[in-house]
């Protein structure tokens, strides 16, 4: 399993933040361990050396190794969205409670932990049936409104204001609906607040020449894109939603706005389960460029792979961790942006940022 560190190191003088320092000890070339392998090969290999966002890495997989199925390609973009839920679950079930001392509750964490193997249970089976997916679908919601929302989805989905949603907070006695009213209470709405820079359309060919560059490494540890870092998280995926605009246009984009980003982001996984049950993806796509791109849960995945005699020639990696925690990003502005003379409190809100940003590792935040 690929793991290391990110490590965060603020400078600051009273409320001011002078300095923010990132650095990384991922091994971001890890992929490189696939070469000299079977496409088949590395299919087994790529969930055991990514266990955090597995099924988003497979999927890239079978895509650049051409080993994705036209008619099973919806059944792992279901996965991929299964994935997503689960690893929104966990932060805000794991980390919101110490975060915010918020008590922590009996949600079901087993199977929270289980949700993409339960899924595959019903999914990938030669006999694959409709109706016991539609049925873990209404499993996963039936969860969601019970120890998320605590009403039907689709009614917390109105919510279109800060005033509603505030008011559910206030009224809502589970994690998420504290968190949110913790964040309030404490007037952290607009801390952190930046600039939004989201990650633009790709396009494989323009990919493939930063990849095949004298830069790729650079590009793959620190990538920018027109020479500027960008952002691609939950708020850049929803910021076509009512209640996250009135949340910018209130607080700007920070704090607030990036855990209310978590939970719209929650609340449409089962509607965008049933869209993927319901309309197929039209007709299969010729992978002439070997280049994958999907929306894991911390942001866009990008794999490469070279394929010749049925062996990897090379496998290049570019995780969303890299966009969002680059030396000159999203992340060293959200932290020059927190606005707060008492030390403890800046690293508790620091805390907080970096978690609703959320890096695929362990990371070690030191303020000086």
């Amino acid at each position: 399993m690929i793991e290391g560190q990110i490590n965060i190191n603020v400078q600051r003088q009273n409320s001011f933040v002078k300095e923010v320092e990132i650095t990384s000890s991922r091994p971001l070339h890890a992929a490189q361990l696939l070469i000299g392998k079977t496409p088949k090969q590395a299919l087994t290999i790529i969930p055991l050396l990514f266990n955090i966002c597995g099924a988003a890495h497979s999927y890239n997989a079978r895509k650049v190794l051409q080993l994705d199925h036209h008619n099973n390609d919806d059944l792992y973009q279901l996965l991929v969205l299964a994935e997503t839920l689960k690893e929104h679950l966990l932060r805000i079930f794991l980390d919101a409670p110490k975060l915010l001392s918020i008590e922590q509750t009996d949600t079901d964490l087993p199977f929270i932990s289980q949700i993409v193997n339960k899924l595959k249970d019903v999914l990938l089976p030669h006999d694959f049936k409709l109706q016991p997916v539609n049925q873990f679908i209404g499993t996963i919601e039936n969860y969601l409104e019970k120890h998320i929302f605590k009403q039907p989805i689709n009614q917390w989905l109105e919510l279109a204001s800060t005033k509603s949603l505030f008011t559910w907070a206030e009224q809502t006695d589970t994690i998420a609906a504290q968190s949110i009213a913790n964040i309030y209470n404490n007037n952290w709405q607009n801390q952190g607040q930046c600039e939004i820079k989201s990650l633009p359309k790709l396009a494989p060919q323009e990919l493939l020449q930063e990849l095949n560059g004298h830069n790729a490494k650079d590009f793959i540890a620190y990538p920018t894109w027109n020479n500027q870092p960008h952002e691609t998280t939950p708020l850049t995926r929803q910021l076509d939603k009512p209640l996250v605009q009135d949340v910018l246009a209130q607080y700007n984009a920070g704090l607030l706005a990036r855990w209310v980003a978590r939970l719209l982001e929650i609340a449409d996984v089962p509607s965008q389960m049933r869209l993927l049950l319901t309309e197929p993806a039209e007709g299969p796509e010729q992978n002439t460029i070997p280049i994958a791109q999907v929306e894991a849960a911390r942001g866009r995945l990008i794999h490469r792979a070279e394929v010749a005699d049925n062996t990897i020639q090379n496998y290049q990696i570019v995780a969303p961790t890299e966009w969002n925690f680059h030396p000159r990003g999203l992340i060293v502005a959200s932290l020059k942006n927190i606005n707060i003379d008492n030390t403890d409190e800046y690293i508790k809100v620091a805390n907080l940022m970096i978690n609703s940003i959320d890096p695929c590792v362990g990371y070690q935040l030191s303020v000086d």
